[in-house]
């Protein structure tokens, strides 16, 4: 281990930077696939399924928003698993967090690339050119002080539910709501409500600038449930208005459903603001998962589970090389993907099964941390866990088996 002195995160985020934060990690790329994926999955029915994940996910949201105000630290997750299970759960989790860099972020990158070049008829051989450009805009942004990021990530943040509240308007403006007449399925619906989870992946990613909260005790709990409701009141409207329009049915219908919806409402000035839209919404997604492995770096840095030159921060309190060493290793996908045939679903897939096992180490936390009724709040978010990750299956064991060797790891004596 090296000797750096650790200089401390500074708290910038207030109340509606982390709401702005959270709101665009939630919506992601999601919101442009999921609701006409579902609607094509249990019909009119999904708006139901999409109700049953708002209740399954708020003891998850509840048990974070606990321990986030209990426990605000850089680690997150893994902080909290260190107070519940000792150092070696917590590195466990801590690497488990960072398996994620390199097969999450990527995907998303590139699907960014996909609205950018869409939007301004750039040509499909300068993909690669632009998703590093993307990339490194994200490093510079996060090299910033974290209050100047959070504010204008909260800025696209409100000019992406406008967009959204914007197409929903329109729409019921002048045109009639009717829902399609639809069988019911038990099936269907419980394909439906395990595929709304995953719009709800990035409570985790806030959790690592807990610390960084003006007053997490007070401000934290609030972020997560602002954040929460206003992304389910968005997502429960966009599935309504695409059950009544009709635009959704094959995967091809699924992926332009928001585009489609926008081009007949408003025609190509529509098309336009919806790729850029995907593209914000896309870019601070990501952007917000650089900065929370940035902050698990710096964490693991100070705690002596890493070199301390990991955890060292510019003078704008942001941790360099954390940022560095993130951004290098989705920069080494990005390049493989340009070589090698490296399918997007998969990579989705097995990130999915890492994060449903944080969900659920975070949950078991809970048991132990939290007192009468947050408790009964992580029992039921331990039982959400468990039916995500067995519905998951093959991806599940994958994310385990990560677990299983992270477990392994052995922290090196503390010299900071």
């Amino acid at each position: 281990m090296g000797s750096f002195p650790m200089a401390h995160l500074k708290q910038h985020i207030g109340l509606w930077q982390g709401t702005g934060l959270l709101v665009s990690t939630l919506l992601g790329s999601g919101v442009f696939i999921v609701p006409a994926m579902t609607a094509s999955l249990a019909g009119s029915w999904s708006l139901l399924a999409w109700v049953l994940m708002g209740i399954l996910i708020l003891p998850i949201v509840f048990t974070f928003a606990s321990l986030g105000k209990r426990y605000p630290d850089a680690g997150g997750t893994a902080f909290f698993v260190e107070q519940a299970f000792g150092e070696r759960a917590a590195d466990a989790i801590s690497w488990l967090f960072l398996s994620v860099i390199m097969i999450g972020p990527p995907v998303v990158i590139v699907t960014a690339t996909g609205y950018l070049c869409q939007t301004f008829g750039l040509p499909e051989s300068q993909h690669g050119v632009w998703q590093f450009l993307l990339l490194g805009s994200m490093l510079g942004l996060n090299l910033l002080n974290m209050k100047t990021a959070a504010w204008i990530q909260s800025f696209i943040s409100f000019g992406i539910c406008s967009t959204l509240l914007l197409a929903v308007g329109l729409y019921l403006y002048g045109h009639p709501v009717s829902l399609p007449a639809t069988d019911f399925s038990m099936t269907n619906l419980a394909q439906a409500t395990g595929l709304i989870f995953w719009c709800f992946v990035g409570i985790e990613a806030i959790a690592h600038l807990s610390g960084e909260f003006h007053h997490p005790a007070r401000d934290f709990p609030r972020v997560v449930m602002l954040g929460m409701v206003i992304a389910l009141v968005l997502y429960l409207c966009l599935s309504t208005v695409l059950l009544s329009s009709g635009f959704y049915g094959n995967e091809a219908q699924n992926l332009t459903s928001i585009i489609q919806l926008m081009s007949s409402l408003t025609g190509q000035t529509g098309h336009l603001l919806i790729g850029l839209f995907g593209l914000m919404t896309c870019f601070i997604a990501v952007n917000l998962y650089i900065t929370s492995f940035s902050r698990l770096f710096y964490s693991m840095a100070e705690r002596g589970q890493i070199h301390a030159w990991a955890g060292k921060l510019n003078r704008y309190g942001a941790p360099t090389n954390g940022l560095l060493i993130t951004c290098g290793l989705i920069a080494i996908t990005l390049l493989l993907r340009m070589n090698v045939h490296l399918p997007l679903d998969g990579l989705i897939g097995y990130a999915n099964g890492v994060f449903v096992l944080i969900y659920l180490s975070a949950a078991l936390s809970g048991l132990k941390l939290l007192q009468g009724k947050e408790r009964k709040q992580a029992i039921m978010a331990t039982a959400v866990c468990v039916l995500v990750a067995a519905s998951l299956a093959l991806h599940t064991l994958y994310a385990a088996a990560v677990l299983g060797a992270c477990l392994l790891h052995k922290r090196h004596p503390r010299s900071i």
